[in-house]
């Protein structure tokens, strides 16, 4: 039995996981249903863009809505999501959005015929068709967006609307390089979904962490330390903050402890990212004294796994360690968080660095850290 996770809470950490509630991206859902009922009930629709990096919220948004959309019409409307890498061409993707609706053989009809049949069999249904094209990046640029013309280009034969796609892109430049006659025929509301800062992901956290993880089985310095370094490494993404969490709740209970702490925290981010990082240790002899106090900063840490913020008591014992260890005298105790800043600023912040505007233990695992520096000062 897991010590980190309740049952099933692994799942809450998932891309297949959708939470109740969507933090920060409630404007956002709400411009998209109102795009829709509008362009049910008043025939007044545009294909709308939905634009942004991966793990920003496109796709559970358009899930969301495509839920609420279809409570809230029931019989008159059926609803589809598919992604577009898995069907990378035009007549893949319309068949496999036709094929919720009405049988289309293996082979034998063209794109054309394939819609045709899917709009007559919905004229006959009374229903419309809600679906969402989602990773539509490749699939608009191959094909210069046949996809889009074919969609918008059915409808001039029939006396009413039926389909009523929505677009995901990661990049919004793919469908402004389309051709003229496409984009005039689009011209839906664009909605951009951006990066989420640390605080933000700290909301996105709090339903998965309730759901997820047992009461105690992750440390406030934890969630710091995650959030802080997805919005620093990842551009805030925050499907990579649920990989981050899952993988140090995994740490941990390798190491046979009761909660995720910072320092399993570090550890996943350092295995994650470890081959896009460099080091950090690029101080040169010239700077011996800041390597030294380095040093001695991460040997006061070694036994506090779950250190983030570099408060007055590390502080205290960082220069212990440092005058002790190397008998000098050139440092006093009131010079030490001033070295320490200016090292997080100018030359080692992959080590230290800044949050809030305190100073804080990164991304790298300080036995990793103490380890490499003891080799560089004393070997």
């Amino acid at each position: 039995m897991s010590k980190i996770f309740k049952e099933g809470g692994e799942n809450k950490f998932t891309t297949s996981y959708i939470p109740d509630a969507l933090p920060h991206r409630e404007e956002q859902i709400e411009q998209l249903v109102n795009i829709i009922s509008e362009g049910i009930e008043l025939d007044a629709f545009m294909i709308p863009v939905l634009y942004g990096e991966t793990g920003t919220g496109k796709t559970t948004t358009v899930i969301h809505v495509l839920n609420i959309i279809n409570k809230k019409y029931m019989d008159k409307v059926k609803v589809r999501r598919i992604n577009a890498t898995t069907y990378s061409r035009s007549y893949l993707a319309v068949k496999a959005l036709a094929q919720d609706i009405v049988p289309v053989p293996d082979r034998g009809l063209s794109i054309e015929e394939i819609l045709n049949r899917l709009y007559d069999k919905l004229d006959i249904q009374d229903t419309y068709y809600v679906f969402a094209i989602d990773d539509a990046d490749e699939l608009v640029r191959r094909e210069k967006g046949r996809i889009l013309e074919l969609l918008t280009r059915i409808e001039e034969n029939y006396d009413r609307r039926l389909l009523y796609p929505i677009v995901v892109v990661r990049n919004i430049k793919y469908i402004d390089a389309l051709p003229r006659h496409i984009t005039s025929k689009l011209g839906g509301m664009r909605i951009h979904f951006p990066s989420y800062n640390k605080n933000q992901l700290k909301d996105i956290l709090k339903e998965r962490i309730e759901k997820g993880i047992k009461e105690g089985g992750i440390t406030q310095n934890a969630i710091e330390c995650a959030t802080f370094n997805t919005e620093k490494l990842v551009g805030g993404n925050a499907r990579e903050l649920l990989h981050i969490i899952l993988k140090a709740g995994k740490i941990a209970e390798k190491s046979d402890d009761p909660s995720i702490n910072a320092e399993h925290v570090r550890q996943a981010v350092f295995e994650t990212y470890s081959s896009t990082l460099s080091s950090g240790l690029t101080l040169s002899k010239e700077k011996d004294r800041n390597m030294r106090i380095l040093w001695a900063l991460y040997k006061a840490v070694q036994g506090k796994p779950d250190t983030y913020y570099i408060d007055d008591e590390i502080l205290e014992k960082t220069f212990e360690i440092y005058s002790s260890t190397f008998h000098l005298e050139d440092l006093s105790k009131s010079d030490l968080p001033d070295i320490l800043l200016d090292m997080a600023i100018y030359e080692v912040q992959n080590l230290i660095t800044l949050d809030n505007g305190k100073l804080t233990i990164a991304h790298y695992p300080v036995n990793t850290v103490y380890n490499k520096l003891t080799q560089k000062l004393f070997f």
